[in-house]
């Protein structure tokens, strides 16, 4: 009975398990969405990928436009390579992305104060907190105007 229970409950969790793992693929920028989500071609397909461990000023938050306009002067029509992607439950591929010259986008825009790294990476938080000490980006505006 145990293992009939182990078989349904593992059954269950894989049926409805929302992050496949996908694979590493280099690709141009064709669009930059938001600034932590991009369109990438991969393969004649474009992929739309979030960028990995940090969340941006949705549209209509302060520092929103700013965030998406330094995305896009990094990697607009530029070869990215997404790196450790897996797909989450709207299908985009989740990811590190990195420049031509090896820096990753997700790097850049946490030490500039254009995002905010999630819990689950102190490794990223670590770039926050030194944008958030030097008051750059959003963390430089005025309480009023900052978006977290």
């Amino acid at each position: 009975m145990r293992v009939l229970r182990l078989f349904i409950f593992l059954g269950l969790f894989l049926a409805t398990s929302q992050v496949v793992q996908a694979e590493s693929f280099a690709g141009r920028v064709q669009q930059v969405t938001g600034c932590d989500t991009l369109r990438v071609m991969n393969n004649n397909r474009v992929e739309v990928v979030r960028l990995a461990g940090l969340t941006c000023p949705q549209p209509g938050e302060p520092f929103a436009r700013e965030a998406r306009e330094y995305a896009e002067f990094l990697v607009a029509g530029q070869v990215v390579r997404v790196k450790e992607g897996v797909r989450d439950r709207w299908r985009r591929v989740e990811g590190m992305v990195y420049l031509p010259d090896g820096r990753a986008l997700n790097a850049l825009l946490l030490g500039a104060g254009y995002a905010r790294a999630l819990q689950s990476r102190p490794d990223l938080k670590m770039l926050e907190d030194k944008a958030r000490i030097d008051m750059k980006g959003m963390w430089g505006a005025p309480r009023s105007r900052s978006a977290y």
